[in-house]
C-alpha cells in the first residue's frame, strides 16, 4: 500500500518518515514528497567544460571501459549558478539535496515524469529503497538530447510502500547507508571481501580507503572519520600479522 498525503503527514510527525528539512505542504505531492537535485555531478568519463552559445557543456575526452571488480576512477564537476548542459554520450551520478527514508516504510524514488519528457533518465535501477536508509539519494542520470540543468531544481520524488509488519524490526545495513553526495558503485568490494584477509587483501582494502578519502571533500567530517576509522582497523589487524609471522 503506497502512502496518501493524508497518510504521509502524520508518518512525519511520529518521525515515521524522515527528512533533514521542514517540509511545507507545497512539498508534499498527493502520495510522495519532491527532491532536489544536489551541486555535484561525477562521471567515469574523462571530460572537458567547453563555453557554447548555450552555455557551459560536458565534452567526452576520452572512451573507458570500466571494471565491476575494480575501484573505477571519478571525475567530478561542480554545477555552476548558470546551470550545465548534459551530453547524451555520457553518463552522470547526482544525488538529492535531501536526505530521505523511513524505518518503517518502504522508501521508493521516481524520476519526475516533466524531466522524462525531455529526455532525462534520473535511475536506471536504484529506485528502489529499503527499510532503515535514510540517506540523500544517488541519481544514476542520463539524456536522450543535450540538456541544461540546474543546481537545486526538483528532479524527483520519493514515495513510502507500507510493509507487511507494522514494526519492521530487519534495518539496512549495506554499504552506502549515510551517503552523502553522489556516490558511485561500490561492486568492487564484493570482490575484495573474498580474498579474506590476508596481507595482500589487507594492504589492497587500504589502498581503496585512502582513493576514496582523497576525493571525499573536508566538509563531509562524519564520513572521513569512518573511512579514516576503518583504515586503522586494516592497519591493526596487519600489525597481527606482521607479529605472527
Amino acid at each position: 500500500m503506497i502512502l496518501l498525503k493524508e497518510d504521509m503527514i502524520p508518518a512525519l510527525e511520529r518521525k515515521d518518515i524522515y527528512i533533514d528539512k521542514m517540509i511545507e505542504l507545497d512539498d508534499l505531492n498527493p502520495n510522495s514528497i519532491n527532491v532536489t537535485l544536489g551541486n555535484t555531478l561525477k562521471t567515469y568519463t574523462p571530460f572537458k567544460i567547453k563555453r557554447t552559445k548555450e552555455g557551459l557543456k560536458f565534452i567526452k575526452t576520452k572512451e573507458i571501459v570500466l571494471d565491476v571488480k575494480e575501484k573505477n576512477k571519478i571525475y567530478e564537476h561542480e554545477i555552476p549558478e548558470e546551470g550545465i548542459i548534459l551530453s547524451p554520450d555520457m553518463f552522470y551520478l547526482g544525488n538529492t539535496v535531501e536526505k530521505v527514508g523511513s524505518n518503517k516504510f518502504v522508501p521508493m524514488y521516481e524520476g519526475r515524469s516533466s524531466l522524462a519528457r525531455l529526455g532525462l533518465i534520473s535511475h536506471f535501477s536504484a529506485g528502489f529503497g529499503d527499510v532503515g536508509f535514510t540517506s540523500q539519494w544517488t541519481l544514476e542520470i542520463s539524456v536522450k538530447e543535450p540538456l541544461k540543468i540546474y543546481r537545486g531544481m526538483r528532479i524527483g520524488q520519493v514515495y513510502f510502500v507500507k510493509g507487511t509488519s507494522d514494526y519492521p524490526k530487519y534495518m539496512y545495513e549495506g554499504k552506502y547507508n549515510g551517503q552523502t553526495g553522489p556516490q558511485e558503485s561500490k561492486m568492487y568490494l564484493d570482490y575484495v571481501e573474498e580474498c579474506s584477509d590476508s596481507f595482500e587483501c589487507l594492504i589492497k582494502k587500504i589502498q581503496d580507503l585512502e582513493d576514496e578519502l582523497r576525493i571525499i571533500p573536508k566538509k563531509e567530517k562524519e564520513k572521513i572519520k569512518i573511512i579514516q576509522n576503518e583504515r586503522r582497523e586494516l592497519n591493526e589487524k596487519i600489525k597481527q600479522i606482521k607479529v605472527g609471522i
